[in-house]
């Protein structure tokens, strides 16, 4: 019958199915976070199992975490004495590539994905996605919190694992990435299936 073949159209139409699975990922976005991210406990699991990861690939000097940790820490008058200059290990670090400072380090890192987050689209779509009259996204949303914090505590992790990978393994720094994004899983590697359907029904 003609009407439901106009019903079957509207519904069916890339334009409608586009704007339906958009309206889907946002609610699926949400309903994340709320049972991850904004728990402590979720980044507390997240942080020990990334740890064992390590430890099972010979990641585990102290040295490693207690580096990475350097320098990830945010330089400024409070930290900067207590850290120190983090070009001698940036140094380091980054000497099988021609790296001399921590900033190039860290340029490097972020263009290889090792220092921009795999975890932190689990909570992004919220953005945008509802109302909100108050701007409390902008004040304090506590997904996004928990989102930088579950980046950086995958950051934190694999820092280390590139540093105990150059420092003690005898890797070069591209080697070492390569290391990190394969003990640690590398949430920005996804085969089209898995971006376009896997994670809607997970």
């Amino acid at each position: 019958p003609e009407p439901m073949v106009e019903v079957l159209k509207r519904t069916t139409s890339p334009a409608d199915t586009d704007k339906f699975l958009a309206l889907y990922d946002n609610v699926l976005g949400l309903w994340k976070g709320s049972v991850t991210s904004v728990f402590p406990a979720f980044h507390i699991r997240n942080l020990y199992s990334n740890v064992y990861l390590n430890f099972l690939d010979s990641v585990w000097h102290p040295q490693s975490y207690r580096d990475s940790l350097r320098l990830l820490t945010p330089q400024n008058r409070l930290t900067k004495p207590i850290m120190k200059d983090l070009d001698p290990i940036a140094a380091e670090i980054g000497k099988s590539a021609g790296i001399g400072t921590w900033e190039q380090l860290r340029n490097k890192l972020g263009n290889e994905g090792v220092l921009t987050g795999w975890f932190g689209e689990v909570a992004e779509p919220l953005g945008g996605a509802l109302p909100d009259p108050w701007n409390l996204r902008g004040k304090f949303n506590p997904f996004r919190v928990g989102s930088q914090l579950g980046r950086k505590t995958d950051e934190y992790t694999r820092l280390a694992h590139v540093v105990e990978k150059v420092r003690h393994g005898g890797m070069s720094l591209d080697d070492a990435i390569s290391s990190a994004k394969r003990v640690l899983y590398d949430y920005g590697d996804l085969s089209q299936f898995e971006r376009g359907v896997a994670r809607r029904g997970i």
